[in-house]
């Protein structure tokens, strides 16, 4: 794109030359910007780790839970060492995002909520894996009188739709 051949067609007037110069930088910039967007693309690639099970974790030198947890306990049964605990998702969240840690475990539906509310979508990404499936559940006292209504009432919650724009909305279907 910068040459004009053998040289034996060649601008000659100057409108035609400062066309030709015009033409060569452009080439020029296009040709290296496409060549960098390659580079940068297969460099980024090649970087990122896939994490699918413990043991991917454990390649991960930098790994950050919320203490007090079922993600803490479940890093300490399976041997992997965390670097830092924090007391919340919410300044662990802040740590990931300035890339002080490299992973965070936590529950996969707090996280999404958090990550919108903070605004940080481009900062960290969570993946669409699950390391262990856990179970969220009410806690009343025995024969509490508001037993029967309260589980009536998530029944009907439950079928309306409307639970699926709110599960949709905490991508609680993408598990």
């Amino acid at each position: 794109m910068t040459t004009v051949g053998y040289g034996d067609k060649a601008p000659k007037s100057n409108l035609g030359k400062t066309i030709a110069i015009i033409w060569m930088f452009t080439a020029v910039i296009i040709i290296s910007s496409f060549t960098a967007g390659i580079a940068s693309t297969l460099t980024i690639g090649s970087l990122q780790t896939d994490i699918n099970t413990a043991e991917d974790i454990r390649l991960v030198e930098n790994v950050s839970a919320v203490g007090a947890t079922s993600s803490e306990i479940y890093l300490l049964q399976e041997d992997i060492p965390i670097n830092q605990t924090f007391a919340s998702p919410i300044p662990a969240l802040r740590s990931l995002a300035k890339k002080e840690n490299d992973v965070l475990i936590y529950d996969r539906t707090i996280l999404q909520y958090y990550i919108n509310r903070l605004a940080l979508n481009e900062k960290v990404n969570l993946l669409p894996i699950t390391l262990k499936e856990n179970y969220q559940s009410f806690m009343l006292p025995k024969k509490h009188p508001a037993f029967d209504l309260i589980n009536v009432g998530l029944m009907k919650e439950i079928q309306q739709n409307s639970w699926e724009d709110l599960q949709r909305k905490y991508d609680v279907k993408g598990r």
